[in-house]
């Protein structure tokens, strides 16, 4: 049910890490240690600098080594690794 007054609200919106993180939180509370790690996980990718979600992936540690490696998160966003390559493209062609 959304609500009529204000435009926007109920409206998904997937790529807020905010909103990851606080799934995430929800489901630890609630025991599900697997899809904590999963909304925080997905919240590191959106904002991979945001210590509070790094914070809370280390309270849930992978079971073993391959899971820790497909866990890794990069320090940088897609977009902002976008724009590094374009800035090194062009500082090529000056």
């Amino acid at each position: 049910m959304t609500c009529r007054t204000q435009p926007g609200i109920g409206r998904p919106e997937p790529d807020v890490p905010a909103h990851w993180y606080a799934l995430g939180a929800a489901e630890y509370r609630l025991g599900a240690e697997g899809l904590a790690t999963a909304a925080w996980l997905r919240a590191a990718r959106l904002a991979p600098r945001r210590v509070a979600v790094r914070r809370a992936l280390r309270m849930v540690p992978a079971p073993d080594d391959q899971s820790e490696r497909r866990e890794w998160t990069a320090p940088v966003t897609p977009s902002e690794l976008g724009l590094a390559a374009v800035l090194c493209w062009l500082a090529g062609w000056t």
